[in-house]
């Protein structure tokens, strides 16, 4: 069983209206969770903050935390959700795996480590 944090974020209020709310995405993250038999340690999110911002509280405090090696896996609905930019994306995966935790992206699994598209998508980097 691994320890998971989880993490979400939501720019805008259209967005948490067609369903991509941090609540959705949690509850997206918890059946991720229960069904891969796994425990859900800390659930991250941002509110009201842009992709293109890398400086997110939610996203800095799962950072650090990762460094205090409080969880074994991150856990997120989309890509997108992590980052707006292929670039702030591979910086925030690269840290991680430089910390030996793992990743997986719940509805796009073809980015994840072991997935048909995942290290060509990432360029082979993490």
């Amino acid at each position: 069983m691994k320890k998971v944090a989880g993490y979400a974020r939501v720019s805008t209020v259209d967005q948490a209206l067609k369903g991509t709310s941090a609540e959705e995405q949690r509850s997206i993250i918890e059946k991720a969770c229960k069904a891969q038999g796994n425990k859900l340690y800390m659930f991250y999110n941002d509110n009201g903050i842009s992709g293109k911002n890398d400086n997110r509280p939610g996203l800095q405090k799962l950072l650090g935390d990762a460094k205090d090696g409080k969880f074994d896996l991150v856990v997120f609905t989309k890509l997108d959700r992590l980052g707006r930019n292929l670039r702030d994306v591979k910086n925030i995966l690269y840290k991680l795996k430089e910390l030996s935790i793992e990743f997986y992206c719940i509805e796009q699994p073809e980015v994840n480590k072991n997935g048909l598209y995942g290290n060509l998508m990432l360029n082979n980097t993490i």
